[in-house]
């Protein structure tokens, strides 16, 4: 699974190497989210922030960017409690986030046997 959303994330965002820091980010917090999924008001974008380690990086903006990526397919949501949720597709996608996200940044999939 980890080449497939690697070749994903570079095609989905080609020649954008920010963006695509961007997105791994928005989705690792959500990676760090158990249960239902993590809501998106006063919590997603603190929660990439200090993945990021940058306080106040990320913004709802960045959020509704993500959601309307490509990418945002690998999301699903969920309401609990009259708040909407979300959480990986996956659970390798979330271990995947978690633990190997260094490597979905390296170069692109397609060019990493030529170089």
């Amino acid at each position: 699974m980890l080449g497939l959303f690697k070749w994903d994330l570079h095609h989905s965002l080609p020649d954008e190497p920010e963006q695509r820091l961007r997105a791994v980010h928005l989705l690792r917090a959500v990676a760090f989210a158990f249960g239902p999924g993590l809501p998106w008001l006063n919590t997603w974008p603190l929660v990439a922030s200090a993945i990021a380690d940058e306080e106040d990086r990320y913004q709802d903006e960045d959020i509704v960017w993500l959601l309307g990526t490509r990418l945002g397919g690998y999301l699903v949501t969920d309401v609990v409690d009259g708040v909407t949720v979300y959480r990986l597709f996956h659970d390798d996608l979330r271990n995947i986030l978690r633990e190997q996200w260094r490597e979905l940044l390296n170069a692109d999939p397609e060019h990493e046997e030529a170089e």
